[in-house]
């Protein structure tokens, strides 16, 4: 949970988080990206469970984020994180994290030839951060975060990261 636990403290996971709501959608809207047909800041694109594994050489980490409404522009967000001693996620797990926050999505910016909703993550215990979202696909549906600054990724004037992560989820 790393990366999703720092891309929370730093901005986002929630950040988390995007896609075409809760299972069928319009895929149309999906494929080109946060704001494609939909309303910016309409955080029904972001509900339901994203999951990824990131493998780190002889270890790895499964990522799942649920993500539910509290308000039209507000979501709640509930991750898990589960470390694995073995590559691709397998095998038994060695430990396992979880937390909750909320994104406020706050307007949309462009990056590159896409348009990102922008939003304000809240983690108990931790400052509130700026974050970027984005959802592309129509089978499978990913969600990418921004590069927070204090992971090394460069920042707008008003504080939001200007770089997409490699990182990213996939809608379950």
């Amino acid at each position: 949970m790393k990366k999703l636990l720092s891309i929370l403290t730093s901005a986002a996971a929630l950040t988390i988080l995007a896609a075409c709501g809760g299972g069928g959608g319009d895929s149309t809207a999906v494929a080109t990206g946060a704001g494609a047909g939909t309303t910016p800041g309409d955080a029904s694109r972001y509900l339901g469970t994203w999951s990824g594994c990131t493998s780190f050489g002889t270890s790895s980490e499964k990522e799942t984020v649920v993500i539910t409404p509290q308000a039209a522009e507000i979501f709640a967000v509930n991750f898990t994180d589960v470390k694995f001693a073995a590559p691709a996620c397998a095998g038994p797990a060695s430990s396992t994290t979880t937390g909750t926050g909320t994104v406020a999505l706050s307007g949309t910016k462009t990056i590159g030839a896409d348009t990102v909703d922008k939003g304000i993550v809240t983690q108990a215990g931790q400052a509130a951060e700026k974050q970027v979202f984005l959802v592309k696909g129509t089978g499978p549906v990913t969600l990418s975060f921004g590069r927070p600054g204090g992971e090394g990724g460069p920042v707008d004037a008003e504080g939001y990261p200007n770089t997409l992560d490699s990182f990213s989820l996939t809608k379950e």
